[in-house]
């Protein structure tokens, strides 16, 4: 089943949104867990859960919503609001009529997808978002976003700034090498949680020195790696969370319509290094500071050819990353 189309997500967010009367919208952002009890006659329990996320679950039948007592208070705001907008999702035969048509069954990614859009939509009306996420917005103004929300949390803005792509990609925010939350725009998968990615990621790095930049870099999806590859930006915040903007890598050409000559950087100090000479056994280019991918413990003189899983390239054994696919 493919993506679920972007604008749709939105209007549909919005429309649900829209039905509600302001004050109980107003009511929704600043204290949730109340206003679903007193409006929807929804119950809230604080506690373990379990269900689409690790942090909250809904129970249509038993008309209540769990969340975890470990969570933070805008992790628990959020999470509440997106249980909530699977009680809204259940109770609206617009919406399941277009989740069945999507693929003549219920599209379950789709409807996460849909509650995470009807929580942001919730905790950051737009005129909020609009007043940082202009167009041509950064990582930077993201994470001058995010710092400046009193209820909003880290995955709602991630959310609301998905949206706002004008590519096809995904809003990330991780904490070290682990992916914490994904927000996709336009794709047919996310970034489950937790999922560890390589400690030469653009997510490590940007962890390590604040800021990085990355040009046709596959991530681990939680399980296996992505067959599609992204350009991106990260920067991490004084709190050390990363936030984490990648869209779709897409071939640049001439106007002749020839492929452009691919940009190297260095995944270390995230210099360009496009002119510098190849390594031999790990076939990347040297930076001349911070040197190759080879591990110093590993490179020898005799190399030995294997074969990449993903795109059958030849390489050496001593390659950290297949320098075709990473």
């Amino acid at each position: 089943m493919g993506a679920p189309d972007p604008v749709a997500l939105r209007r549909q967010a919005a429309r649900l949104v829209g039905q509600l009367d302001e004050p109980v919208r107003d009511e929704l952002r600043r204290n949730p867990n109340l206003a679903v009890e007193i409006y929807f006659g929804l119950t809230v329990i604080v506690g373990s859960a379990s269900g689409c996320g690790l942090d909250a679950s809904y129970d249509r039948r038993a008309q209540t919503i769990r969340i975890s007592e470990f969570a933070s208070d805008s992790r628990r705001r959020f999470s509440c609001l997106h249980e909530f907008g699977h009680h809204l999702i259940a109770t609206d035969d617009e919406i399941q009529d277009w989740l069945y048509a999507r693929g003549g069954q219920h599209d379950a990614a789709t409807e996460e997808q849909l509650a995470d859009a009807i929580a942001a939509t919730l905790i950051l009306p737009d005129s909020v978002v609009e007043e940082h996420l202009t167009s041509g917005w950064t990582v930077r103004s993201l994470a001058a976003f995010v710092a400046d929300q009193e209820f909003a949390s880290r995955e709602a803005c991630c959310v609301r700034a998905a949206q706002r792509l004008m590519k096809n990609g995904m809003v990330i925010l991780s904490k070290g090498s682990d992916v914490l939350f994904s927000a996709p725009r336009n794709l047919p998968f996310r970034i489950r949680r937790n999922a560890r990615q390589a400690d030469s990621s653009l997510f490590a790095r940007a962890a390590r020195t604040g800021f990085a930049t990355a040009s046709y870099e596959s991530v681990n999806l939680g399980g296996f790696v992505s067959g599609m590859q992204f350009d991106g930006q990260a920067r991490t915040t004084a709190d050390g969370y990363t936030f984490s903007v990648l869209t779709e890598s897409l071939a640049e050409v001439d106007r002749g319509g020839r492929p452009l000559p691919a940009r190297w950087t260095c995944r270390e100090c995230n210099g360009d290094i496009t002119g510098e000479p190849w390594c031999e056994r790990c076939s990347r280019r040297q930076c001349p500071d911070c040197g190759c991918a080879c591990p110093p413990s590993k490179a020898g003189p005799s190399v030995v050819a294997v074969v990449c899983q993903n795109c059958f390239l030849m390489i050496p054994t001593a390659c950290v990353e297949c320098p075709n696919c990473n």
